[in-house]
């Protein structure tokens, strides 16, 4: 064979492998999950809540809505869902509130958004600790 068939597909491999650049799914993020850490990203989804909590006070009439809850803020893409961590603008991303009524902080849920931040992972579970974000129309 000559020696030019070889670097066709080493250029081409290199080439694929080294494309994480631009907007990505979440989807596409934890497909590429390990080979993405410590690197600054930005994810395209719906913003949702996941491991809601709740005390477990029984209440009364007066006051039907008495137990705290609080949940994890996620990004959702078609079939996958990215965990967002960390402090946006001195405050905890997150969701809290009662049995009633949750609120999430940066993100409103359901909207769409643009998130940017750092990929990393804990002992358990991956996270994009977010540094900024826009709302996508």
């Amino acid at each position: 064979m000559k020696p030019e068939l070889f670097l066709i597909p080493a250029v081409f491999i290199v080439l694929v492998s080294g494309c994480t650049s631009g907007i990505l799914t979440p989807e596409r993020v934890l497909g590429m999950k390990d080979s993405l850490l410590g690197q600054r990203i930005s994810v395209i989804g719906a913003a949702g809540i996941s491991d809601i909590r709740c005390t477990l006070i029984e209440c009364g009439e007066d006051n039907p809505c008495c137990n705290a809850c609080g949940g994890s803020l996620l990004l959702e893409g078609n079939r996958e869902k990215i965990l967002l961590y960390g402090e946006y603008e001195g405050e905890n991303v997150g969701c809290g509130g009662n049995e009633c009524e949750l609120t999430c902080y940066p993100l409103e849920i359901g909207k769409k958004y643009e998130v940017t931040g750092i990929w990393n992972k804990t002992r358990f579970e991956y996270y994009l600790e977010i540094e900024s974000f826009r709302e996508i129309a």
